[in-house]
């Protein structure tokens, strides 16, 4: 390489750096965490100018050279032609380098294209100036002496090149969101990141963490974890679907390995009766974090360095920046952004969703629209026209209604709180977080499109919604959402069967039938709806279908000494008759009959009669239970037990 040839515009002064100063200095860089007491000197002596620049000087960077804040702030602007006269420029601030961060090229013939058409403003980025925001002192780069350093010492030459010579232009084209940008504008983003070294074991970020910024991987490896309690419904559903996209924790793959909970990499304690989950391993040129740039939610997993690591990293505040002069970027960024959250959405194991087909998903993908939400801020008012169906991603809404009474004489239900100013009287009813869903009664009730409720964010919050044509796609042959949503129309008068087409409510009543040691009548009802669920026998079977499961007659068995046999451990209350006329028609030993003339009702009476036993006794009590009501509240809705 040839020797440095850049300058610093205006009057700047040549500054005396002693060795130990120059180390000192470079001890705040990346270059730091990969040089011992026995390089340190040899590698300052590669820096052999100190540079200071006033408040408002510029630098001007040549291809290969390469400078290190010592001191002060230096700023990066782009400056494009003004939309509000012909011949004005504005300029727009970009980002800042610090003490510790490295300054290599930037354009220095912007001063020749700054003039376009206001037809081309938007997609014209064509140049970076770099100028001391603050009185800045520089340590300047001799290349020549660098390659005479790396030629001496070989082990170190891929770290040290990771940071000299990377072109970290070329190492963002895979990001899909900067696919199809002007190289030019890809390099601007380039000058604006920083440089970041870890050593072996340290955290990139906590699970929880606010996220700042994307992370690319230059040198070396990471590990991306997630903690989960152990006996949680959460984690159940959790270990089905635990998998990360560049760290960010939003798909399902169930091969994913788990880490023994004594694994201490995150460099802190593994919480009381969490599990710790190994989801993936990043290495050189992955990137993660991105979801940091466009969303305040907080980070969904932890990533730690696995050895000693090199990451090129944009903030957030930066990269906005970068989308005010860039913005064709945003629409790509938020199509991105919705993939990830749709992928966070299918890690929730939400019942309803779990009838869509893959296709059907990729459509609510496509129209679906994320809403990001401050606190106190208002998602649809009571009375409003209601067209669209919304889910929470992230962050808490409360549900609010209006009790005004209807005329002066009429009593105002009971209420939590009053708005003097406008006169009425409004209740909060409930709170729904991560997961949960609102919405949709104006969308499957024909004769009332009105919202019934105001919904308010209580903190930070994003959303994701769809209009009603894309929902009655999505639900309107999905039997689990149907379910759910005649549930939130019935309430505290549901009936039992709807309760047990729901599989969180079949567990919940489950539950509580073994409380009340009456679990024979559930695990009876559960077995024939399996049973009922089997294939046809061949005297059943329309034309073109085949008969695949010839063990009706063992199943049916099975259900009848488990369940009907005087012998059975686990007997269900039915007529002696009813119990006769199963054994005479299937089971019998001493009327075998063809597997084909197995009836596939042969149970049928004696399951409605155990249905209607438990709608009469067990179901009464169970809807007085805080179970009940708490069932009701894990689907979002807010019920009174009677």
């Amino acid at each position: 390489m040839g020797a440095c040839n850049s300058v610093l515009s205006g009057s700047s002064g040549a500054v005396n750096v002693t060795e130990s100063q120059k180390i000192g200095y470079l001890k705040n860089t990346p270059f730091f965490l990969y040089l011992d007491e026995a390089h340190l000197s040899s590698f300052a002596a590669c820096f052999f100018k100190a540079r200071r620049l006033r408040a408002g000087q510029f630098l001007l960077c040549g291809q290969d050279d390469i400078f290190v804040v010592a001191s002060g702030e230096m700023s990066l602007s782009v400056t494009l032609p003004s939309s509000d006269t012909k011949t004005g420029n504005s300029k727009g601030f970009l980002a800042s380098k610090v003490a510790g961060d490295i300054v290599n090229k930037g354009d220095t013939e912007n001063q020749a294209k700054r003039r376009v058409s206001n037809a081309k403003l938007q997609t014209f980025v064509e140049g970076i100036e770099t100028f001391a925001k603050t009185d800045t002192l520089l340590l300047m780069a001799d290349m020549e002496k660098f390659d005479e350093f790396l030629n001496h010492n070989p082990s170190l030459k891929t770290q040290i090149e990771a940071i000299t010579h990377s072109n970290i232009s070329d190492v963002m084209k895979p990001i899909p969101f900067l696919k199809g940008i002007k190289d030019t504008q890809r390099q601007m983003l380039a000058a604006m990141c920083r440089y970041e070294a870890l050593g072996a074991g340290e955290t990139c970020f906590r699970e929880g963490d606010d996220g700042e910024k994307l992370y690319i991987l230059l040198h070396g490896s990471c590990d991306v974890i997630s903690y989960r309690d152990v006996d949680s419904k959460e984690a159940r559903g959790f270990r089905k679907t635990m998998q990360t996209i560049n760290g960010e924790l939003f798909s399902d793959d169930p091969s994913s390995p788990r880490v023994d909970v004594s694994d201490e990499k995150t460099g802190r304690d593994t919480p009381g009766g969490k599990e710790k989950v190994l989801l993936a391993t990043l290495k050189k040129g992955d990137y993660f974090g991105e979801t940091a740039l466009m969303v305040n939610i907080p980070r969904t997993t932890t990533v730690t360095t696995k050895e000693k690591s090199l990451f090129v990293t944009i903030g957030k505040h930066e990269f906005h920046n970068f989308l005010r002069v860039v913005p064709d970027v945003n629409y790509r960024m938020q199509q991105v952004m919705k993939d990830r959250m749709m992928g966070k959405l299918s890690s929730m194991d939400i019942p309803f969703l779990q009838g869509i087909s893959k296709d059907m998903f990729g459509e609510f993908s496509t129209n679906v629209e994320m809403h990001e939400l401050d606190d106190n801020d208002i998602v649809f008012k009571q009375g409003d026209f209601g067209d669209r169906f919304y889910i929470i991603i992230h962050g808490e809404v409360r549900i609010e209604t209006d009790n005004t009474p209807k005329s002066p004489g009429d009593p105002p239900i009971i209420t939590e709180r009053a708005s003097p100013l406008r006169r009425s009287i409004t209740m909060d009813i409930g709170h729904l977080g991560p997961g949960k869903y609102f919405g949709e009664m104006s969308l499957v009730d024909e004769d009332h499109h009105e919202r019934t409720a105001t919904v308010i964010a209580n903190k930070h919050s994003i959303l994701m919604s769809i209009g009603s044509e894309v929902f009655h796609k999505l639900f309107d042959d999905n039997p689990q959402a149907l379910v759910e949503f005649r549930l939130r129309i019935q309430k505290e008068n549901a009936e039992l069967k709807h309760i047990l087409s729901h599989q969180i409510g079949m567990e919940v009543f489950e539950t509580f039938l073994k409380k009340e040691l009456a679990d024979e009548n559930i695990m009876f009802y559960k077995a024939v709806n399996e049973y009922k669920l089997a294939k046809k026998s061949p005297s059943e079977l329309k034309p073109g279908e085949r008969c695949i499961s010839p063990s009706r007659r063992r199943t049916s068995r099975a259900i009848y000494e488990e369940f009907i046999s005087q012998k059975a451990d686990t007997q269900v209350n039915i007529p002696g008759k009813m119990r006769a006329h199963i054994e005479a028609m299937a089971i019998g030993e001493n009327t075998p009959l063809p597997e084909e003339n197995v009836p596939i009702d042969v149970f049928d009476k004696a399951e409605e009669e155990i249905y209607k036993l438990m709608v009469r006794d067990n179901y009464a009590r169970f809807k007085k239970t805080d179970e009940f009501r708490e069932f009701f509240e894990t689907l979002g809705i807010f019920i009174e037990v009677k």
